[in-house]
């Protein structure tokens, strides 16, 4: 698979380091400084920082959690995923596969654009399998439907991901270190308005505190905006 180098910096924007957040900044404002601001459902999480280091931890019902921010124009944005609890395999959810998955997504106008890890126990007549399913997921949604795609088999440890805007075309990336980055994947049927709504995103459909924490943030966006 073709990859491009990228500096594994942590926060940058327009073009350079932009000012750290001020010291004496409370929690909650650094997390939104850093990360985005929690929708209603991840304001019932508990979120803490160590350093730039972010864990998300999920109160326990099935469901989706996100930290967003408003993007217009082109942008570079990078996280790194430290760890993603794997699925709670005691829990039995007929006609659904016990899954955990966290990473970015791109959305506006009923269309979305995500990358994420993806962990899974899949069904077999109702019981789930022994082995563990890993992997780097795209996933495109549209008002009629959608569809997704396996980029990457694992990785065992953590995985950094990228979601960005050049000129117009919205395309996700990934790499295992920060610094080697796979050749980026392109929205291909999602039509994305210029100004997005940009998250992180955890979720799990299984009854578990389920614990993610993500580290080293970087968004860079053109010089002058």
């Amino acid at each position: 698979m073709p990859r491009m180098a990228f500096p594994a910096l942590l926060v940058v924007a327009a073009g350079a380091v932009a000012a750290p957040v001020p010291a004496g900044t409370d929690e909650p404002a650094r997390i939104r400084a850093l990360y985005g601001a929690p929708d209603e459902a991840a304001a019932g999480c508990a979120l803490r920082l160590r350093g730039t280091e972010l864990l998300v931890r999920t109160p326990g019902p099935p469901g989706a959690y996100r930290l967003s921010r408003t993007l217009t124009g082109d942008f570079d944005l990078r996280v790194k995923l430290a760890f993603l609890d794997a699925p709670n395999r005691a829990v039995r959810q007929p006609h659904q596969s016990l899954e955990t998955k966290a990473g970015l997504v791109a959305g506006g106008d009923g269309h979305t654009f995500a990358i994420y890890r993806y962990r899974a126990y899949h069904l077999n007549n109702g019981e789930p399998q022994d082995g563990l399913d890993e992997a780097v997921w795209v996933e495109e949604m549209r008002p009629d439907g959608g569809e997704g795609r396996r980029l990457a088999d694992g990785p065992a440890g953590p995985v950094y991901l990228g979601l960005t805007r050049k000129d117009g075309v919205v395309a996700v990336t990934w790499g295992r270190d920060g610094e080697e980055w796979a050749e980026p994947w392109p929205a291909a049927t999602a039509k994305l308005p210029d100004r997005l709504t940009v998250s992180l995103l955890v979720s799990h459909t299984t009854e578990q505190a389920c614990e993610v924490r993500f580290d080293r943030p970087r968004l860079t966006v053109p010089t002058g905006r």
